[in-house]
Order: C-alpha cells, then sequence, then structure tokens
C-alpha cells in the first residue's frame, strides 16, 4: 500500500516516481484520500442530523459534493491505471477480469442495500418513492430529479457515474487505443464547460439534475484518465516536480475550495468553477501520489486513514440510511446515527463484501486479481 517495488539506484527520477503512482502492486495515498473525501461527504450529512453543530461552509452541501468530486477524478485515474498497466503487459486491455472485478467489488454491497431498503419499506420502517428501487437497481439515479427521490436513494447518483463510466471508458480505451483515447478524454474536458452552459441556458428540463447526471460531470472523471494516461510524462518533467513541491503550490485546494463555494453562481460554477475544481483536485492526488515520503503523504498512508479508505465505499453507501436528514421517528440523534452508519459499514465490508467479493474474483476471473481495486 505505500508504495511501489524497490527502487534500484540505476532507476531515473521518473521511473521511480511513476512506479509510485502505479506500476506497483498499489497506488499511495489513494486510500487516504478516499478517507479525506468520505469524511467530507459524512460531515455534509450530518448537518441535517438532530444534535449535530453546523459548522456553516465546512458542513455545507459543497463540501460534500466536492467530496464525491474527489472520489470522481480518484477513480478516473485508479481505473485508467489499472488498464493502462493491463494492456502494458498483455498488450491489450483483458476486459473480461476488469468487469468482474467491479462486479466482485461494487455489486454484493449495493444491492444488499437495496434489499435492506425494501425490506424496511415493506414493513413500515420507511416510505420510499414508487422508482427508487427501480432507479437504483440500474444505476439510472443520477438522471432522474431529487423531488421524485426518497433521500435514501439520493446518494446513489454518485454510484450511477461510476457504472455508467465503467461501462464506457474502458470499451473506449479498447476501442480507440491508449493515445486516441487521451484526445478524446482531452475534448470532454474542454468541451463539458460548454455543454454544462448550453443546458443551463437551452434545456431547463435538465437544469435539475445539472450537478448530478452523467453527461453534465463526465469532465471530473476524465480529468482523472487524463492524469493516468499524462502520469509518467508529467513524473518526468522537473518543472512539473518542482511546481508540485513549491510553495506556490499550497493555491492550488485555495482554489479548489474558492470553486466549490461558488457553486450559488451557475455561470461561473458551470463555465469555470468546476473544471477548476477538477484540475485542482488531479494536482492534489497526483502530488499525494508521488510523494508518499512528505508530510502529508506519511498521514494519508498512515493506518487510520488507509483503514478508513479501504471502508469509504461501504460508509458512502450506508450513511445516507442514518445521517442525512429523515422524517418523523427514523431520524437519529447526532453521535448515535454515526455509530449506526459505521456498524452497518463495518457489518456490510466483512460480512458481505470480502466473502463475495473473494467468491466471484475466484469463479469468474481468469487470472489472479490485481492489486489496484
Amino acid at each position: 500500500m505505500r508504495g511501489g517495488p524497490p527502487e534500484g539506484a540505476h532507476e531515473k527520477r521518473g521511473d521511480r516516481l511513476d512506479a509510485r503512482a502505479g506500476h506497483g502492486s498499489r497506488i499511495p495515498s489513494l486510500d487516504g484520500l478516499r478517507a479525506i473525501s468520505i469524511l467530507l461527504v459524512i460531515l455534509a450529512h450530518l448537518s441535517g442530523s438532530p444534535g449535530f453543530v453546523d459548522f456553516g461552509p465546512l458542513s455545507s452541501d459543497a463540501m460534500g459534493n466536492l467530496g464525491v468530486r474527489t472520489f470522481f477524478v480518484i477513480s478516473g485515474f485508479l481505473i485508467t491505471s489499472l488498464l493502462l498497466k493491463e494492456e502494458s503487459k498483455y498488450g491489450h486491455l483483458r476486459l473480461r477480469d476488469f468487469y468482474v472485478r467491479r462486479i466482485a467489488r461494487i455489486f454484493p454491497a449495493f444491492y444488499v442495500y437495496l434489499l435492506v431498503l425494501g425490506a424496511a419499506a415493506g414493513t413500515g420502517l420507511i416510505m420510499l418513492q414508487s422508482r427508487d428501487l427501480i432507479e437504483g437497481a440500474t444505476y439510472t439515479v443520477d438522471y432522474f430529479p431529487w423531488s421524485s427521490q426518497s433521500n435514501y436513494v439520493r446518494h446513489i447518483w454518485s454510484l450511477s457515474v461510476e457504472e455508467q463510466f465503467y461501462l464506457l471508458w474502458p470499451a473506449t480505451l479498447a476501442a480507440l487505443g491508449v493515445l486516441r483515447a487521451r484526445y478524446f478524454a482531452i475534448f470532454i474536458v474542454i468541451a463539458s464547460p460548454f455543454y454544462r452552459l448550453m443546458v443551463w441556458w437551452l434545456v431547463p428540463a435538465f437544469v435539475p439534475t445539472m450537478d448530478r447526471r452523467f453527461d453534465c460531470i463526465a469532465d471530473c472523471i476524465a480529468v482523472g484518465c487524463l492524469l493516468a494516461c499524462a502520469n509518467r510524462d508529467l513524473a518526468s518533467q522537473p518543472r512539473y516536480r518542482k511546481f508540485l513541491e513549491s510553495f506556490a503550490f499550497g493555491l492550488v485546494p485555495i482554489a479548489v475550495i474558492i470553486a466549490a463555494l461558488s457553486a450559488n453562481h451557475p455561470k461561473i460554477y458551470y463555465g469555470v468553477g468546476q473544471t477548476v475544481i477538477n484540475i485542482g483536485l488531479a494536482l492534489v492526488i497526483h502530488r499525494s501520489v508521488l510523494r508518499p515520503d512528505s508530510l502529508l503523504g506519511r498521514f494519508l498512508n498512515s493506518g487510520p486513514m488507509v483503514y478508513v479508505g479501504t471502508l469509504s465505499y461501504s460508509l458512502y453507501l450506508w450513511q445516507q440510511l442514518f445521517l442525512s436528514e429523515q422524517n418523523g421517528a427514523w431520524r437519529i440523534a447526532f453521535p448515535y446515527n454515526l455509530v449506526w452508519a459505521l456498524g452497518a459499514a463495518l457489518l456490510s465490508f466483512y460480512v458481505v463484501e470480502q466473502p463475495l467479493r473473494a467468491a466471484i474474483t475466484a469463479r469468474f476471473q481468469t487470472r489472479p486479481r490485481s492489486g489496484i481495486s
């Protein structure tokens, strides 16, 4: 987890950084970054809980959205790194193994969560909207307005975006090849702000879902894909490394936070703000990956941060049942709701996810699992 393969004295600096950034057994710092992302989401959702102190902008939807966007950039970087590693090793993309790993990683806990929702609704513990389970099960939550959904499935919008990315990007990479796929990702990053503004002005029916629908936020993941494609080239550039290590780099996270807080100004946010967030997050992620021995890197790779990052998917999936503002008696006061959310995540991780993940990969995968997950 803490780094790539041993570094020989003959390796160039760029090769060493490239090894750290995904060509070893694990990519350093990513679990720690996942931990920060899920903590931002939890903080935002706790703001609607009885007994929780509202910290203003720090516990706002903007911070929760920033956490989810960090997940997206990480996902683009991680998945593309894995695909490029396999393409380099085997000469082609082994899409069957990729999809087996994704199914084993995501489906068991997700569909158990939907089953729990259905059972709770059937016994009268919660109230669901008529299409909640269908939209959730088909990963299409991102294309429907929140007014038609219960709060228990609204967070599935981000998982829907992820699934649509998993479905489209590997096939695109296989069909176009690495170089043309990189150009396609560049096109997505450049064109998306114009597309969002066009939707804002010309397609009012899409506006309620603009912050969630895949076609409006695909550039967030595309930035992560580009980072993976350009990783080796960037890591070998002295000026780029110098910038990452400079005092001026501190302006990058500041710019990201300012851009995140511009969400109340749609023209700025959709035209410029989201692009600033995406690129800024990519730079922060890359610096963290390339410098695991820095103060921030050591923090991200510490045991507690890695553990929380490992649980991030489970926490994200189940926290919605307890943390976000609910109706009536089902609302659980802080900090008990946090304890329930953590308990559900741990139960899901150890009882559902790990056993079924191992069983599915052992049964359907044609080669040993990669170390990247």
